[in-house]
């Protein structure tokens, strides 16, 4: 089941609230074509992996405190998905940027040719191996004593 917390932003759109996932889980019971067996969260656009710890804490306290032993072993996996910025290899186009857009209209109205050196800047950006890590002891820290399940990850642009 994919679900959403408050820190979500723009991605609350999809999903339940997480705050709702228990009362789903029983009301999915009803359904014998339905075999709920792991928690889905995204996020996207993440310049660290803040977003995806704060989640997985929040989604162990959720657990730990509504689901029962017996259904904890029924989550056989864990699934965050989003968007890694990726190290090194993204940027911006300075003609995007508020000033840059003015800049460009206002050489074109002269008829001159922007003079914007390069058409593309790149800016750093954590390597994934940071995020890794981040994830991975905060997967430890908090879901491991609670879940013997698998992890899935989906970081966007760079790995599928």
């Amino acid at each position: 089941m994919r679900i959403h917390t408050s820190s979500h932003g723009d991605w609350q759109k999809f999903g339940i609230p997480l705050s709702d996932l228990k009362k789903f889980w029983h009301r999915a019971k009803r359904y014998p074509f339905l075999r709920l067996e792991g928690i889905h969260s995204h996020t996207s656009l993440n310049e660290d992996a803040k977003p995806y710890v704060d989640t997985i804490c929040a989604i162990a306290t959720y657990i730990s405190t509504h689901f029962t032993k017996n259904e904890l072993h029924k989550i056989t996996f864990i699934d965050l998905g989003g968007g890694f910025y990726p190290h090194k290899t993204d940027g911006y186009y300075p003609w995007v940027t508020p000033a840059g857009e003015i800049a460009q209209i206002a050489y074109e109205e002269d008829g001159q040719r922007s003079p914007f050196l390069h058409p593309h800047y790149r800016t750093d950006a954590i390597p994934l191996e940071s995020y890794a890590r981040d994830i991975g002891h905060a997967i430890k820290k908090y879901l491991s004593p609670l879940l013997d399940c698998a992890y899935y990850f989906e970081p966007g642009r760079i790995i599928s």
